[in-house]
């Protein structure tokens, strides 16, 4: 049997122990917000691959995760500075025993032991590809360019082209 929790701070909304949640809110005009027949909402995959929605609170609509929801009603705040974990490293597993409070390095952590961690290419915020980190490389090892000249030709810093020259960022590549 699915066990539903109210979620603290979103009244008529609720969690489930299986990562679901519904709303008990009435959709369009009307007295309060109960409604006699609760609606399972469905998330979507927001950009960091997370299940989120839009819940409403005090008449202001909120971007949430499903975990965080989750956590909430069944563990309860989360304490400044920590975040929370999917313990298998599956970040759509949202049942309460997937769930754990850490810190970013453990986060970190977690996502390199499960494989999941962006890192050179598949980082959302790399600017080079794999292969422009080679040719970066290569072209500083003949010698015939400064990191200045072989940055302007990527579009990046100085700085960068030093740490890939020497193995600080982009350490994964050959």
């Amino acid at each position: 049997m699915e066990e539903w929790r109210s979620i603290p701070g979103f009244g008529g909304y609720e969690a489930s122990d299986r990562g679901r949640i519904r709303s008990w809110r009435k959709a369009g005009p009307g007295v309060g917000y109960r409604s006699n027949h609760p609606k399972v909402l469905k998330p979507k995959v927001d950009r960091y691959g997370y299940f989120a929605l839009s819940l409403s609170r005090e008449g202001v609509r909120v971007s949430c995760t499903v975990h965080r929801l989750v956590y909430l009603a069944f563990k309860g705040l989360i304490p400044d500075g920590l975040v929370i974990r999917h313990l298998d490293g599956d970040q759509t597993h949202n049942v309460p025993g997937n769930l754990s409070l850490g810190t970013v390095k453990d986060n970190k952590a977690d996502s390199i032991k499960h494989g999941t961690h962006a890192k050179g290419e598949t980082s959302g915020l790399a600017k080079l590809s794999d292969a422009q980190v080679r040719e970066i490389r290569r072209l500083w090892a003949t010698g015939d360019y400064t990191q200045t000249e072989i940055g302007k030709r990527f579009g990046v810093v100085q700085q960068l082209v030093s740490q890939i020259v020497h193995r600080q960022a982009w350490a994964h590549l050959d």
